[in-house]
């Protein structure tokens, strides 16, 4: 890889906006679909906080990155370094092994996002992997030697919504949040990370992240709230009152708008205060083979029996 070294943003706004990443810390199999203020996502695939996190790390802490022709990505990354800031197994065959690992659940995994305005972005997250021929040293100790490093390819769909819309970038955070021992409360927190200042009910953020809906029963949905209102998110700058969510900007949070910067009338922070994303959206590709998810997808239902809590 001799691409340039860049510093790359966390990930795209309507990651968090929308339950792409259920919010669950437990795999299974999963189809669902979550209607929020800013549109509708489906997804079938078996994707979680967990593989949020380790997405949100690799862009977090790229060692070096190439984009190619498709407009795809290759970002070179230390598994060292990613299993370490989310609190991962270091058994990297979990990580990005052939069969049942992270990288391919996000390889085989469906997104589907339709924006209110009718904006639809189809596509997967991770094309392909590879072992580097780059290696980096272990820290010492009884860590000695070196290792070898890796490199994912980010799938061209995923890198239009990346690279079309607004992105947040919370590196710092990314421990704290990988520590938390619930998906719900990790999606949560992320959530309020895409905002600048928030005062919202609960009840309404619970359903944006896809942990309830109309079928759930109410004493899981009590059992989720007591969950978030007992959990302290002080350090993420949350307080939750009386089922009401408080969010204030972090101080390690920024905002970057990847369109011109006139299509923004205000800060990227103030961008992201807003119902909209306020940046120009750009329509993912549809690959053939992926138009026969589109009748399915208009007949999933979310599956909130793995919250994780």
């Amino acid at each position: 890889m001799t691409g340039k070294k860049q510093s790359l943003m966390t990930a795209p706004v309507l990651a968090s906006r929308f339950p792409v990443f259920a919010p669950s810390i437990r795999q299974g199999k999963m189809d669902w679909h979550v209607k929020t203020k800013w549109g509708t996502a489906f997804v079938t695939g078996d994707i979680t906080q967990i593989h949020r996190g380790i997405l949100d790390a690799i862009f977090a802490h790229a060692i070096d990155s190439k984009v190619l022709n498709t407009g795809a990505i290759e970002i070179l990354f230390d598994p060292f370094v990613i299993t370490k800031v989310t609190h991962s197994s270091r058994d990297y065959q979990w990580l990005a092994g052939r069969d049942n690992s992270i990288f391919r659940d996000m390889q085989v995994a469906i997104v589907e996002i339709v924006e209110k305005n009718g904006n639809r972005h189809v596509g997967g997250i991770i094309s392909e992997w590879r072992e580097s021929k780059r290696r980096a040293s272990m820290p010492g100790g009884v860590l000695t030697g070196d290792r070898a490093l890796l490199a994912v390819t980010i799938s061209a769909a995923w890198m239009r919504l990346y690279n079309s819309t607004l992105t947040v970038d919370y590196r710092d955070l990314i421990p704290a949040i990988s520590s938390l021992k619930s998906g719900v409360l990790q999606a949560l927190v992320r959530f309020c990370l895409t905002h600048r200042n928030m005062n919202m009910q609960l009840d309404d953020i619970l359903g944006y992240i896809g942990a309830v809906d109309e079928t759930t029963q109410e004493r899981t949905i009590q059992r989720v709230i007591k969950a978030v209102c007992e959990a302290d998110l002080s350090k993420f700058g949350i307080q939750v009152k009386n089922r009401i969510v408080f969010y204030k900007q972090h101080a390690s949070v920024r905002f970057k708008n990847r369109v011109a910067d006139t299509t923004c009338a205000g800060s990227d922070a103030n961008c992201a205060a807003n119902d909209t994303t306020c940046a120009g959206i750009q329509e993912f590709q549809e690959l053939q083979e992926l138009l026969k998810h589109k009748d399915q997808a208009q007949h999933l239902r979310p599956h909130h029996n793995r919250q994780g809590l």
